[in-house]
């Protein structure tokens, strides 16, 4: 199964996540998780997903996330996975939560350690559930 998780997509979540937190709570969006730090936002998500395709272990066959390229988009990640039902079909949208999530936790941390736990709790929550997925289908 390849899937493939667009920076883009992923950025643009964290960016409405953070101003929707921001809007809810009548305060600023955190200056970190702005449009104005996009840079330092897509390296979190490269280096989140680094880490999540590292944990998701033998079932990862290839990936493109070591080639990638400044201005791409796309990191691919071809799994090892025979079955496809409809929690397998839900990993990428899972993936991309958990790296969302990962990111807004680090970006927030030294601001509001209450967000910041919260927002680690959801990529915790998120990613939970991957590797038996993964391994159930394989």
């Amino acid at each position: 199964m390849l899937l493939s998780l667009s920076i883009s997509r992923i950025a643009d979540s964290i960016y409405a996540q953070a101003a929707l937190d921001a809007a809810t709570r009548s305060i600023e969006t955190p200056a970190a998780l702005t449009r104005d730090h996009h840079s330092a936002i897509t390296n979190l998500i490269v280096k989140l997903t680094a880490e999540t395709i590292s944990s998701l272990g033998p079932i990862v066959k290839k990936s493109t996330i070591d080639t990638l390229q400044p201005d791409d988009d796309i990191i691919t990640i071809d799994c090892d996975v025979r079955h496809h039902d409809a929690t397998v079909a839900c990993l990428r949208t899972n993936i991309e939560t958990a790296i969302a999530y990962g990111v807004l936790a680090r970006a927030t941390a030294g601001a509001d350690i209450t967000l910041a736990k919260w927002y680690a709790s959801l990529a915790k929550t998120a990613a939970m559930p991957l590797n038996q997925r993964i391994r159930r289908s394989a």
